[in-house]
């Protein structure tokens, strides 16, 4: 057999390389057949927005959120996938209580099989009880036809997986309220405010404290940020949070394969392999402590939430959930709830900043309540429950 001459080997190379290099990006912008007609962002806005790294808050309120109103649901692209936003009441009725025609994503549509290499499905894992499908009969064709016809065995495998995860989440999601947990924090945080003076870029600092807060929540470790923004697994989690939103591996993941060409990257995925190393230490030593007599005396205010779904091994039957998903319970638990509640705080204290007769009312509400004595207050859970001002000022 004679091989093609060098003239003519390089330009058929070049059209094979160049067509599956198109291949593979026509797969991750592809618009599914089912959702076509769904109103859209134009993919080009959404990457220019991400190349630019305009702020999530800044691009959501110019794209998503016009259409919402409008429409009431809409299509973006994001991480290599199409996804589809609601916001009208109905319709997000039938698609949460209508699980047969509407699972969550299976087989090759569920990025945590899709791209395991990359850092968002790195970080949280497996299947967890978010990623799992409640004891329902899915029926493959509702599965969309670009999906590769996923096994009737892994959907069995996932609803096991689903109730297992809510049999020991349950307890860990109903957890005693102790305000003086979060107010201790809450002094901590001040006092670092009068450390570092009048002026503070309170974003960073919610995100710190909340860091801490979340840490010692859900499994017992004070990440130590307030007292230093970039103590080792602080500065850990910030750094895998910056690769999650990199909008070079959000358009082409398969990068991720390829670290020994982007040394950032590189740094990331060791930030990854701390936070592993961290959570599966815990793990063991949780392991050990639950081993122990005196850990059954301790009231439920000093256990976290790890400690309460590891409670639910010796309580129900059936295996144990294993080191790894523990660890991805975890991840999930703490990433949810620290990106979640430290928006949420930095959004509230900007407002009230911005309009100060709403400040002003809530302050008032709060002296009538605890008073303006100059010493540090922490309120109790049931002070918190007749902050009714103040609770809708959270709420808006």
């Amino acid at each position: 057999m004679s091989l093609l001459p060098l003239e003519y080997a390089v330009p058929v190379f070049t059209a094979v390389l160049a067509s599956y290099v198109g291949s593979k990006i026509y797969g991750i912008f592809r618009v599914p057949n089912g959702i076509r007609n769904v109103p859209a962002i134009p993919l080009f806005t959404t990457l220019g927005y991400m190349l630019k790294g305009t702020p999530y808050d800044v691009r959501e309120e110019r794209t998503i959120n016009a259409i919402l109103t409008k429409e009431g649901l809409v299509r973006k692209w994001k991480r290599g996938l199409w996804i589809v936003y609601v916001a009208e009441p109905d319709l997000a009725k039938q698609i949460l209580t209508q699980i047969d025609i509407f699972p969550k994503a299976l087989g090759n549509m569920d990025i945590f099989r899709r791209n395991k290499e990359a850092v968002f499905a790195r970080f949280l894992g497996g299947h967890t009880i978010v990623s799992s499908n409640g004891e329902v009969t899915i029926h493959l064709r509702h599965i969309h036809r670009a999906n590769p016809k996923p096994s009737v065995s892994d959907h069995l495998l996932v609803h096991q997986i689903w109730k297992r995860h809510r049999m020991f989440a349950n307890r860990a999601f109903n957890p005693p309220i102790d305000t003086k947990f979060i107010g201790d924090f809450a002094i901590k945080m001040f006092a670092t405010i009068q450390r570092n003076g009048s002026l503070v870029e309170f974003r960073n600092l919610s995100q710190r404290v909340t860091l801490d807060v979340m840490g010692v929540h859900i499994f017992g470790t004070d990440f130590r940020a307030l007292e230093d923004q970039f103590s080792k697994y602080a500065d850990a989690y910030n750094c895998i949070m910056e690769g999650v939103a990199d909008p070079l591996f959000m358009i082409f993941p398969f990068l991720e394969k390829m670290t020994y060409f982007f040394p950032k990257r590189a740094k990331v995925h060791k930030a990854l392999d701390d936070m592993d190393g961290l959570f599966y230490s815990i793990i063991e030593k949780k392991r050990e402590e639950h081993r122990d007599k005196p850990y059954g005396s301790r009231d439920d205010m000093s256990k976290d939430t790890l400690d309460l779904m590891m409670e639910v091994e010796g309580l129900e039957k059936g295996a144990p959930l294993t080191s790894k998903e523990l660890r991805d319970s975890m991840a999930l638990f703490f990433m949810a709830g620290h990106d979640t509640t430290s928006s949420s705080l930095t959004t509230t204290v900007y407002y009230l900043a911005k309009h100060k007769d709403i400040q002003i009312k809530a302050r008032e509400e709060i002296i009538s309540l605890l008073g303006d004595e100059p010493k540090d207050i922490i309120p109790s859970l049931e002070e918190t429950k007749n902050m009714l001002y103040l609770t809708m000022v959270i709420r808006e």
